[in-house]
């Protein structure tokens, strides 16, 4: 489920709920399911963290200057 924040003054965040990811053969590439794009794995604690998920699961994204991150990266 996508979900569009405006606030005056802010840049537009949009966050995607239940969004089913798929674990590819490269390190650390998972692709979002139903489109071609990715998330981003911006340190090694969130490598681990989606390593440990298995091959397909679903997380909460947030989209940050057109590219998609974990929203809770740190959370286990």
């Amino acid at each position: 489920m996508h979900f569009v924040y405006n606030i005056a003054g802010l840049d537009q965040i949009v966050f995607r709920s239940g969004t089913g990811i798929t674990r590819t053969e490269l390190p650390d590439v998972y692709f979002i399911e139903g489109t071609e794009q990715y998330i981003q794995v911006p340190d090694i604690q969130t490598s681990e963290y989606l390593r440990s998920l298995g091959e397909s699961f679903e997380l909460e994204l947030e989209e940050r200057d057109g590219l998609w991150f974990v929203k809770y990266p740190c959370l286990k």
